[in-house]
């Protein structure tokens, strides 16, 4: 079944310092962009998050937008975004008064910590006198948008090949080519993706050092299909968001000379921002039907116990064309 997600989830950032004082100004880990769209009920602001300067994280990591009609942001909300490229993201901010000045900077919760932007303003548009007799063409613009996002939803099934990147806490770029392998996968009309022939190798190639013994019986494994269930959502098509639920994967080792059951478990969209699938139908004009996947793994378990748990920077990148 498919789902299109529509709501932000929010909560507060609180003011600049809490009662624990826990939230801290700082700049060169959360960037406040610019208001790339106002309305009378909503505005659309973008931030950046310098990922370098936070490479580790224990429970949770939350990007997105915080608002309030005050300075002090006094009962603000937090707008979180689920989807980050390189380190941009973009929210929509929804409910707001009309003709009204509001306040916003960039929030990025790393566990306890809430570091926060500069801050900037909007001012939200006066209300037309034309709105009750436009109602009938938004209701229309809203059901063209709702065609046009399940002609996507459909025209995204099928067969995909291009490449499987990996990258580390070590380094925020991509892995160079030689490193990289050839992949395919099938995006299902049942709102799933399977990932083929995955190596075994290169899911547990950040895992610590200690675990080298455990680290290459799962390399020995071979290659793996990675099953991951969609919902789709977000508040534009093209492209097309996928927010992705990765299926435990489990399948046997050799170790130390006997048989067991390895279980890698992933984080899915809610425990780690990021963790997505994104579909572009079209390049401007061109219909080019580009797929990218990001999964994050979590932690390995043998005969249901746990081993070791991943880096949460660590995660791995699909991307690639439509057959």
């Amino acid at each position: 079944m498919l789902v299109v997600l529509l709501t932000s989830f929010m909560v507060s950032c609180g003011d600049d310092e809490d009662k624990n004082g826990n939230n801290s100004n700082n700049a060169d880990i959360a960037i406040t962009g610019s208001c790339i769209e106002v309305g009378e009920n909503y505005a659309r602001i973008e931030g950046f998050f310098n990922q370098n300067n936070v490479t580790t994280y224990k429970s949770s990591l939350q990007i997105g937008v915080e608002c309030a009609d005050n300075d002090s942001f006094k009962n603000s909300k937090f707008v979180q975004s689920k989807v980050i490229e390189g380190n941009k993201f973009e929210v929509v901010v929804n409910n707001l008064k009309e003709a009204t000045v509001y306040y916003y900077r960039t929030c990025i919760k790393v566990d306890a910590l809430n570091y926060v932007g500069k801050t900037s303003t909007f001012t939200t548009n006066e209300k037309s006198q034309n709105d009750d007799n436009n109602k009938d063409d938004i209701d229309k613009d809203w059901e063209d948008w709702l065609k046009d996002v399940q002609t996507e939803i459909k025209a995204s099934y099928g067969s995909y090949e291009g490449y499987l990147y990996t990258m580390s806490n070590e380094s925020t770029k991509e892995v160079i080519k030689k490193d990289s392998i050839f992949a395919t996968w099938t995006l299902n009309n049942d709102s799933t993706i399977d990932l083929h022939d995955v190596p075994a190798a290169l899911i547990v190639k950040h895992l610590p050092d200690s675990q080298k013994e455990l680290k290459e019986a799962v390399s020995n494994a071979g290659n793996v299909k990675i099953h991951v269930q969609l919902v789709y959502g977000y508040y534009y098509h093209s492209p097309l968001m996928m927010y992705a639920y990765p299926q435990t994967l489990t399948f046997p080792i050799i170790y130390q000379g006997e048989t067991h059951k390895v279980e890698v478990q992933f984080y899915n969209y809610e425990e780690a921002a990021g963790t997505y699938a994104q579909y572009m139908m079209k390049d401007g004009d061109t219909y080019v039907h580009k797929n990218i996947i990001y999964l994050f793994p979590k932690a390995l378990y043998m005969d249901n116990k746990l081993q070791a748990q991943f880096t949460s920077a660590s995660f791995l990148i699909w991307k690639g064309c439509k057959k």
